[in-house]
């Protein structure tokens, strides 16, 4: 068995093969060759092999956009797990394959944390008795090389990085108050209404422009007297009555349950904010980090969704946005 996957790991349609599958699944040629730790020009060259050997053009490639062609949606349908097979066979002969063990940093947005973390936590502790999770909420961009994080999820545009990111899903902001709020200012019927309004505000200074859409696009300014720096003060003053308060859905769904915010401006919403896990790539992954990445898919896989709270998204080429060069 040894000898038979270790001849068949040498063959150079298998390093096409990866290539091949590390594109779809990263977004792109340079996501590719971050994962895989290889010159990008590498992933062409093997890319271009393993299509010759085919003698079928398996991703349709123009200078912005990478994508399958049907015979490149077939052949990945049939490779992944045939390769995954094989991986595994090999950590298996080199002894790399034990139970996951050791420490895994992550660094999450509140709340995110807020509703799957506890899920997730239990899960993997209670599968993999040997792995140790320390979690840290941050609202801020941290840097995992710099501050020793294993992963991140984060939420909105990435920055310029050397890191992967696989996007795990979308949604949306929406505004809430108080009922006590409510009842003691002006309506809010519209976007442009805010302009009678406080606005508890995210970093910055005592103004804001916050972009809706719904009937229409429109960006409007707010203005507030109290600011902070984390999405859980938000949801505090927005409680207390503070003013309104911007925030991701799902961080709000025990509030809303318990009455003490409703959701104002109910046709109303941001664009869309992307959901992203951030490594280090492949070559950084150890055991225990991979099995905190199965287990996050699992649980934020198998939620239900509603109100826009959080849309899944199937990883498939062109929908994970790796940083940028």
């Amino acid at each position: 068995m040894e000898t038979l996957v270790g001849s068949v790991t040498n063959l150079p349609e298998l390093d096409g093969v990866r290539v091949f599958v590390a594109i779809v699944e990263h977004g792109g040629f340079l996501a590719a060759s971050r994962a895989l730790g290889i010159p990008r020009s590498t992933v062409s060259h093997r890319l271009a092999a393993l299509e010759e050997a085919l003698g079928v053009r398996l991703l349709a490639r123009t200078t912005r956009t990478v994508a399958m062609t049907e015979a490149g949606r077939d052949y990945h349908g049939q490779v992944r797990a045939a390769l995954q097979m094989v991986d595994d066979a090999n950590r298996r002969m080199a002894g790399l394959v034990a139970a996951p063990r050791g420490m895994v940093r992550v660094a999450l947005v509140p709340g995110f944390a807020a509703t799957w973390l506890g899920a997730i936590a239990e899960r993997l502790l209670t599968r993999y008795p040997e792995v140790q999770l320390v979690a840290s909420l941050e609202d801020r961009m941290v840097d995992l090389v710099s501050e020793g994080f294993d992963v991140a999820v984060r939420a909105g545009d990435l920055p310029d990085s050397g890191l992967t990111a696989r996007r795990i899903g979308e949604t949306r902001f929406a505004c809430f108050a108080s009922p006590a709020y409510l009842d003691s200012h002006p309506p809010l019927t519209t976007p442009r209404d805010l302009v009678h309004h406080d606005a508890v505000l995210f970093i910055g200074g005592l103004t804001a422009t916050w972009a809706f859409e719904g009937p229409e696009r429109v960006s409007v300014p707010v203005r507030g007297r109290y600011v902070v720096n984390h999405q859980g003060l938000q949801l505090e003053a927005g409680e207390a009555g503070l003013g309104v308060v911007r925030l991701l859905p799902f961080t709000v769904r025990a509030s809303l349950e318990a009455g003490r915010l409703v959701r104002v401006l109910p046709e109303w919403h941001s664009p869309p904010a992307r959901l992203y896990v951030v490594t280090q790539g492949i070559v950084h992954r150890t055991a225990a980090l991979a099995a905190f990445l199965e287990v996050l898919d699992e649980v934020v896989g198998r939620q239900p969704f509603g109100d826009g709270c959080l849309t899944p998204r199937s990883v498939a080429i062109g929908e994970i946005a790796p940083p940028r060069a």
